[in-house]
């Protein structure tokens, strides 16, 4: 015997299957595997200074130096390009000679000597270069590329000071910055490279210091932020450092 519901009142609807709710939720799951599996097996982009060897890396960070012209109240990056003789750019001592070299600024060891004036070219022109002599000790030494040997789009790296020291947070000084990028063209004069061009990513207070290939030879130093959105930086090239100062190791090719 059945009993009718009172007049009025619903009775409530059978429970749906739950099956299709569980089988959504597993196909979910194999769904989002498979993109985590997808990200995780694609090829990751690789950025250029990455693609420097660590020794190569540690050598070039430690014959970076820091350049300061006291008395013209300049500052920027050089490297080490001889036993005792630092390379930079001319505009960066802005004809100061009070000159003081800082060594592995940013770490334990930074230390700050006295460098002699030898000599620099014209500012703002390919040969805005200049030498400066002071004790490098233990420092590396950086050759100079055969820029024959080296084709348009190769990766190149910076290594220097942006904004100078006033990224210093303590007394030991900044560490070295590093950009990687690519040699978009080499500009001719007289002959040889006057400018390596490229579009590293550089500021104020890199200027002078190495442009490197992925060997760690100097390719050029950064000299000049051009261009209306300032993202072409010009290198004063290695063909115009051997020019400048034949003297300095490796300046054949």
């Amino acid at each position: 015997m059945t009993t009718d519901p009172p007049e009025g009142l619903a009775l409530p609807p059978p429970d749906p299957p739950r099956w299709p709710k569980v089988v959504g939720g597993l196909l979910a799951l194999v769904v989002i595997g498979a993109l985590i599996a997808v990200w995780a097996l694609a090829p990751r982009r690789v950025l250029p200074e990455e693609r420097l060897a660590p020794e190569v890396l540690t050598r070039v960070q430690r014959a970076t130096v820091g350049v300061e012209a006291r008395d013209a109240g300049t500052q920027g990056s050089g490297y080490v390009a001889a036993q005792d003789l630092i390379v930079t750019n001319a505009h960066v001592i802005a004809g100061g000679r009070d000159l003081w070299i800082t060594f592995d600024s940013g770490t334990s060891s930074a230390r700050t000597l006295k460098g002699t004036f030898v000599r620099e070219g014209r500012p703002g022109e390919p040969d805005d270069l200049a030498l400066i002599r002071v004790p490098t000790g233990q420092a590396p030494v950086l050759p100079l590329a055969d820029l024959a040997q080296v084709p348009i789009g190769s990766i190149l790296v910076s290594f220097g000071y942006p904004l100078g020291w006033d990224l210093s947070l303590d007394a030991r000084g900044p560490e070295i910055s590093v950009h990687g990028g690519r040699l978009t063209a080499l500009r001719r004069l007289d002959g040889r490279v006057g400018w390596v061009e490229s579009d590293l990513l550089v500021e104020i207070g890199n200027s002078g210091g190495p442009v490197v290939d992925e060997t760690g030879a100097v390719v050029g130093l950064v000299t000049v932020i051009a261009g209306p959105n300032l993202r072409t930086a010009l290198c004063a090239s290695a063909d115009q450092i051997r020019h400048f100062a034949p003297e300095l190791s490796g300046s054949q090719p």
